[in-house]
């Protein structure tokens, strides 16, 4: 699977399960903003692993944390690494000229510095705004004036409310939600939550859902402290509904996505229909469904395929290394405890479509060999044996081809590189 597919896969399946979820927290009246963060990173972090082949699902963990999946096969057979290299003719992205890819490559930093160099030309602007403004306190809280800028709250290491000057003259309750409000946004980091959500979009601009999945973050943040309050200040709904109609009416949009009372007329319908929604009767009845549905997504976009082959790792034993007179003489198990990898995984489709006999491949005829590799201490491939026919002649010389051009890494059993015997399933797969 290319990155390209990985990145859409893996985002519309943490798209729709943050969907779920949401819908299950709101019956249950818990925040939701920490499911759209969770979309973004396991949308933006789980391709790019896949891509550079740290992750492989959730067989991926035992890999980042060291260790192995065991083989439940005898010492003298064992198999500690499969590779499977499916469907030898080379993918249309695989086709495309050099000068496509290094465009393609171009185009998506020039998204990402872009996207990167337009928040930091706001932020300045920002930043030059803020020397206008003046710090006062309202209602005992310090705050800072501006003329047409807020009610918000702007920094990320030491965040601060500003408003604009016709904020002094509402009515004190209004103006007490107001500061409650951003006060809240402050409180709770609100501005580094969503500086970290747009960084996040910054690693990967083309994709929709990330995109998306910003939008809705936004959206969660201000729906998070719109319910915290009210359940602090024990103000009615209709009260605060016309506030955020009133200051929405009155603010102006900010260059940068900042926590603030004001937002566009859509996203201000929404707040109020999720402020109005009824609490259903039974809300852990109601919202099991939904989390369920969300969870069992999130564990299927966390066990997507990877872009390149697959591999287990091998069963880890510690024991005295055999000689290499005893290894050579024929596929022997030899302890280890770091086993070889694959050093050149990029050119061995190359290889394989390559060693295809053309009359079987014409003919829509594949099969699997499985080859002993013999790999010295040195990671050099010194022997290789079928162990297991396909069936064609052909094909079996074809994988015995192939497997002369695998490049290893050298076994280790403790400190110490070992010869190893790996049986590799080396898989010829017409389309």
């Amino acid at each position: 699977m290319t990155l390209l597919a990985q990145v859409f896969v893996v985002g519309g399946l943490l798209t729709g399960a943050a969907l779920l979820l949401e819908r299950g927290l709101h019956h249950l009246g818990w925040p939701v903003r920490g499911v759209w963060l969770g979309a973004l990173l396991g949308s933006t972090l789980l391709p790019l692993l896949a891509w550079q082949g740290a992750w492989s699902g959730w067989r991926g963990w035992n890999a980042l944390a060291g260790g192995g999946l065991p083989d439940p096969v005898g010492v003298m057979t064992l198999e500690p690494l499969r590779l499977v290299l499916q469907d030898v003719s080379p993918g249309w992205w695989q086709a495309l000229p050099p000068v496509v890819t290094y465009a393609a490559a171009a185009i998506w930093l020039l998204g990402s510095t872009g996207l990167v160099g337009m928040v930091c030309r706001q932020a300045l602007r920002l930043r030059g705004e803020r020397q206008g403004w003046f710090p006062s306190r309202l209602e005992g809280t310090p705050v800072l004036l501006s003329e047409n800028r807020g009610p918000a709250v702007v920094g990320l290491v030491q965040p601060e409310i500003v408003l604009p000057r016709w904020v002094s003259h509402l009515p004190p309750g209004d103006r007490r939600l107001i500061l409650a409000h951003e006060e809240s946004h402050r409180r709770a980091g609100d501005t580094r939550m969503l500086f970290m959500g747009l960084a996040l979009v910054a690693i990967i601009p083309w994709s929709p859902f990330l995109w998306w999945q910003f939008r809705r973050l936004r959206l969660a943040v201000e729906a998070d402290c719109d319910a915290r309050v009210l359940r602090g200040t024990g103000a009615s709904v209709a009260a605060y509904g016309r506030l955020l109609l009133e200051v929405g009416g009155r603010s102006h949009p900010s260059p940068l996505p900042l926590p603030a009372l004001a937002e566009p007329p859509s996203t201000l319908e929404r707040r109020i229909r999720t402020m109005i929604r009824p609490t259903p009767r039974y809300p852990v009845l109601r919202a099991l469904p939904y989390v369920g549905l969300g969870t069992l997504l999130t564990l299927w976009a966390c066990d997507a395929p990877d872009p390149g082959a697959q591999a287990v790792g091998p069963q880890e034993v510690q024991a005295p290394a055999f000689s290499w007179t005893q290894v050579a003489e024929q596929p022997t198990f030899t302890p280890f405890t770091v086993r070889p990898e694959i050093t050149n995984m990029g050119g061995l489709a190359e290889s394989l479509e390559r060693e295809y006999p053309p009359l079987l491949r014409d003919a829509g005829i594949g099969g699997t060999v499985v080859v002993w590799f013999l790999i010295d201490e040195r990671g050099q491939v010194r022997d290789t044996k079928v162990n297991e026919s396909s069936g064609h002649q052909a094909l079996d010389e074809a994988a015995l081809r192939t497997a002369q051009t695998f490049q290893w890494t050298p076994a280790r059993n403790g400190d110490e590189t070992v010869p190893v015997w790996i049986a590799l399933p080396i898989t010829f797969q017409p389309r």
